[in-house]
């Protein structure tokens, strides 16, 4: 299946931070027991940076990096967080794909 959904530009990233940023009001957005650090410090995009749009939807606000925390986990554990949305496959809409906390 093609995608006809545009490519993200340096604009639309610039644009979804700050939302994205309110809408976490700085807390981890997935809280995994016993690996959250309980601050967002780090954007995640739910699908590969470059591949899809950089709207609010494909953005989470995560506690760690991409080894440690919340974000760690999800970079470590990429079919379980498939499963819960926190990863969108290359070819799904990240609008469509619905997520929450652990």
């Amino acid at each position: 299946m093609t995608s006809t959904r545009k490519r993200q530009s340096l604009s639309d990233m610039r644009k979804s931070r700050p939302i994205v940023k309110a809408r976490s009001r700085g807390r981890c957005e997935v809280r995994i027991p016993g690996k959250c650090l309980g601050r967002a410090t780090n954007m995640h995009h739910r699908q590969r940076e470059g591949v899809g749009p950089s709207l609010d939807f494909n953005l989470i606000h995560l506690c760690g990096s991409g080894t440690t925390g919340c974000h760690g986990w999800i970079t470590a554990h990429p079919d379980e967080s498939w499963k819960r949305g926190w990863i969108v496959k290359t070819w799904e809409d990240p609008a469509e794909i619905l997520w929450g906390p652990a």
